[in-house]
């Protein structure tokens, strides 16, 4: 019965458009809402490299966060060439909460914040039984941790100046749960139900929240998995990137199901009961039972 309906749920996704229509984004009213500077976390490459370049190519220059020295001042170097803008490269470990924020304090100084991506994540393949307290520990530190106090850093001046904007990447494993990353659901349920809370009280502050929900999208951070994704469950950096920013500008809500396959898996598992939507989760979106 169980193959049968994810047979079933797989034929509706794979006959469903792959054709997503994109949100018109005024550049100049971008870059005055969420510039003149832009913090992305977890820039270097991959997701975070797709971002960066969003933001540059409306004119508003960047500090990238990694702890990857030379592929973070690569990926700098490129996007200041080719878009004009100032990129600062902080080199900076995401899992050392407090150290990481007084650094980009120090670097943003003398430069007005408008918009914050947190795009940094972790996780460790495997029961939750087997997972070591540091890998728990881990994913506490740069998932909750790192991300709640930087987007209180930021939130208050925001404020202040009438506009921002705030991006947490989050995952559709957080919407229901899985087996085999089970404490990396739990940490993407938290950033999605952060950013959908502040959504509600920064609005009216002109300060825009998004959670970008994501599926699988082919990075260098997917390896892991990426074998076991399902053939449709794949999305580019790019366009996730681009439908990302394009929902955060519509100030549609806080929460945006990146790609055709995301939306359709989401819609179907919504309405089962939990007992079964949790099961279908892994198979759905990586693709084995």
């Amino acid at each position: 019965m169980k193959t049968i309906l994810l047979l079933g749920v797989t034929l509706i996704i794979a006959l469903t458009s792959r054709l997503v229509q994109k949100q018109a984004i005024d550049d100049k009213d971008f870059k005055q809402r969420y510039g003149p500077w832009c913090v992305i976390a977890g820039g270097s490459d991959g997701l975070g490299e797709a971002y960066a370049r969003q933001f540059a190519k409306r004119g508003i220059n960047l500090v990238l966060i990694s702890r990857t020295k030379e592929k973070l001042h690569n990926t700098s170097q490129a996007i200041s060439l080719q878009y004009g803008v100032e990129v600062r490269a902080l080199v900076g470990d995401l899992f050392n909460t407090r150290q990481v924020i007084q650094d980009l304090d120090d670097m943003t100084r003398d430069v007005e914040v408008g918009s914050l991506v947190y795009n940094a994540a972790y996780y460790s393949v495997g029961s939750y039984y087997n997972q070591t307290t540091n890998n728990i520990q881990d994913s506490i530190d740069i998932c909750i941790k790192t991300p709640s106090l930087m987007v209180n850093s930021f939130l208050n001046s925001f404020k202040k100046r009438g506009s921002g904007g705030i991006m947490i990447v989050s995952s559709i494993l957080g919407l229901f749960g899985t087996k085999k990353l089970p404490m990396y659901a739990a940490v993407k349920s938290f950033q999605t139900v952060l950013a959908k809370s502040i959504w509600d009280e920064a609005r009216e502050y002109g300060v825009d929240v998004t959670s970008p929900v994501l599926g699988v999208t082919s990075t260098p951070a997917s390896d892991k998995v990426r074998s076991l994704c399902s053939p449709f469950s794949e999305q580019t950096p790019e366009d996730a990137a681009y439908e990302s920013v394009a929902h955060m500008y519509s100030r549609v809500g806080p929460v945006i199901n990146a790609g055709w396959y995301n939306k359709v898996v989401s819609s179907v598992l919504h309405v089962m009961p939990s007992s079964i939507s949790t099961q279908f989760v892994w198979p759905l979106i990586l693709g084995s039972c």
